[in-house]
């Protein structure tokens, strides 16, 4: 209990003033205890389970990276090698995040291996709660690009789990789809609970004018068909010298540039 501020009778108020101060301090001290008794309920925390199978460490740096931006961003992660994973978590969570890289001939890394053939197996329960989504890592000079994280993903949709989007297959030189894909992650998990399952499967195939952040990591594997608009000479016509002003149309790529940027 609380005493009730007051103004004491030696302040150098008259009776009125006093009556009205106290009135008002009797007022604040009321708003102040209700406000301490009924304290605001923080909106619970989103748990998402974080798997990887990696090989060489880039699946699991990734994996580990996904979880620390989720903490930022108010969720609590459950990050933990893909054979660790049981069908108990599966049962209990709501979202998923896989990362993977490929071994061999299309296997998965030997920290999911164990992983793929308990999902692979007949006996396997239905994943029709499950929202996920995965990264694939691979290496194009092999037959089977990216194999384990698309077995993984048609695995789970086979199990009725639903893709938060298209899964996203990362060459050597992932860093960019990776960070896009993460980008998307969150936009997903964001506006959820309501909007996952509810909306078509994106792909990286876009052929609407305005590209999704997926579609614009262009690349030198990658690049973008622009549009030369303007192609001017700026030599006289006698200059040996062929030195020109060109103007190039970026249009529905998503590109941007700065001054100073070099183009290849």
């Amino acid at each position: 209990m609380h005493p009730i501020p007051f103004i004491p009778l030696n302040a150098p108020f008259n009776t009125e003033q006093r009556a009205w101060i106290n009135g008002y301090l009797a007022g604040l001290f009321a708003d102040a205890t209700r406000l301490e008794t009924t304290p605001p309920t923080p909106p619970p925390s989103q748990s998402l389970l974080v798997i990887y199978g990696s090989q060489t460490g880039t699946g699991e740096q990734l994996a580990k990276k996904v979880a620390k931006e989720a903490t930022k961003r108010g969720f609590v992660p459950k990050l933990m090698e893909a054979n660790n994973c049981s069908s108990t978590h599966l049962a209990q969570e709501r979202y998923l995040i896989l990362v993977t890289s490929t071994w061999g001939d299309g296997e998965a890394p030997d920290n999911a291996a164990n992983f793929w053939t308990r999902l692979s197996d007949p006996s396997t329960p239905r994943l029709d709660h499950l929202s996920y989504s995965v990264l694939a890592l691979g290496d194009k000079n092999y037959s089977d690009f990216c194999g384990a994280g698309k077995k993984f993903d048609e695995r789970f949709k086979n199990l009725g789990a639903v893709p938060m989007f298209a899964c996203v297959e990362c060459d050597t030189d992932y860093e960019a789809m990776a960070k896009a894909w993460m980008e998307n992650l969150w936009v997903a998990l964001e506006s959820a609970p309501k909007q996952l399952g509810t909306e078509p499967v994106p792909s990286l195939e876009n052929t609407s004018p305005t590209p999704s952040p997926l579609d614009a990591q262009y690349s030198r594997k990658n690049p973008f068909s622009a549009r030369l608009v303007t192609n001017h000479r700026l030599n006289g016509a006698r200059s040996a010298k062929d030195t020109r002003h060109l103007e190039i149309s970026l249009e529905g790529s998503g590109l941007s540039y700065e001054v100073g940027d070099a183009l290849g």
